[in-house]
């Protein structure tokens, strides 16, 4: 996340970050629970990523992501998770906190938590019982993102929580809406469990897009194709607002970590499996020069292209 925000300011200074709050490791875990606070960490580097580039703004971001040394109580937290807990204390709103250590930043965009309350996923696991038809009830967002299994659904507790009034407002107003890249379900499918996202995520008239990651997540010994990714999508997610594209790279090169590589030796041309759902979706790389093809997604021809 801080990567990609950091490289999107870069081409335009109003960027609206919409956070998960899930994470329940490390020092936003202990803020979480102990204050009852959404947890702050994502939040902050959001905030450290799009900070001005003025020698107070890199100050103040240099200053949130410091964290505390030694073995007392504060070891291991970061300057900047401490200054959101308070000031979501004091101000009685994790909104007004962030837009408040927002302008001591210099940040012209915002940055916004999909929802006002602190969330739990849950995720259907198979692949850890002798029993490969069983699957194992995980929950939180560490568990799930370093599981050796394989995640077949996840939901959100509570379910169907409500979206922060802002961040819908930024996805109805925005030009363009970009999902990842990021943990594909522990930071991608979260948004669109919220119900009031994925209804402003449907009816936007902004662009939208769906950036999968190159690099295998830690953890993962293989990451998704293209078009496993472009099944899974609608089948987790029905009635999102995607579609999958016939579009593939130009211009990929295979490299010494092409093992690890998110997009495979052979680039395929994932078929269309949803004809139902109402919009298109580009799958972007994230590194490489390439430009979509003017291919419509229609019956899909399975080509297949070698990276060069």
């Amino acid at each position: 996340m801080y990567a990609t925000l950091s490289a999107a300011r870069r081409l335009t200074p109003y960027v609206t970050a919409i956070v998960t709050v899930a994470d329940d490791g490390g020092s936003s875990g202990r803020l979480r629970s102990e204050l009852d606070v959404v947890p702050p960490g994502d939040l902050r580097m959001a905030l450290a990523a799009l900070a001005s580039d003025s020698p107070h703004g890199r100050l103040w971001a240099t200053i949130l992501q410091h964290r505390f040394g030694g073995d007392g109580a504060l070891a291991g937290h970061p300057i900047g998770n401490l200054i959101l807990a308070g000031l979501s204390e004091v101000l009685a709103d994790p909104v007004a906190a962030l837009d408040e250590l927002g302008r001591v930043l210099g940040v012209k965009g915002r940055v916004l938590p999909m929802c006002p309350i602190a969330l739990q996923i849950e995720a259907d696991v198979s692949g850890l019982e002798s029993d490969p038809r069983m699957f194992r009830l995980i929950r939180g967002q560490v568990a799930i993102a370093t599981t050796p299994g394989k995640v077949r659904r996840v939901r959100l507790l509570p379910p169907d929580p409500p979206a922060t009034r802002q961040a819908v407002d930024a996805i109805m107003a925005a030009d363009l809406v970009v999902l990842g890249p990021g943990s594909w379900f522990t930071s991608v499918i979260p948004h669109v469990l919220v119900p009031g996202l994925l209804t402003a995520l449907q009816t936007t008239t902004a662009q939208r897009a769906l950036v999968l990651n190159l690099v295998a997540e830690p953890g993962r010994r293989r990451a998704f194709r293209w078009s496993v990714t472009c099944t899974c999508w609608p089948s987790t997610l029905p009635g999102s607002p995607c579609t999958t594209s016939s579009s593939t790279p130009n211009g990929c090169r295979a490299n010494a970590s092409a093992t690890n590589c998110a997009a495979p030796r052979r680039c395929y041309r994932p078929r269309c499996t949803s004809p139902t759902l109402p919009d298109l979706v580009h799958l972007y790389m994230t590194r490489g020069s390439w430009r979509p093809s003017s291919t419509r997604c229609g019956r899909g021809t399975g080509a297949r292209r070698r990276l060069r």
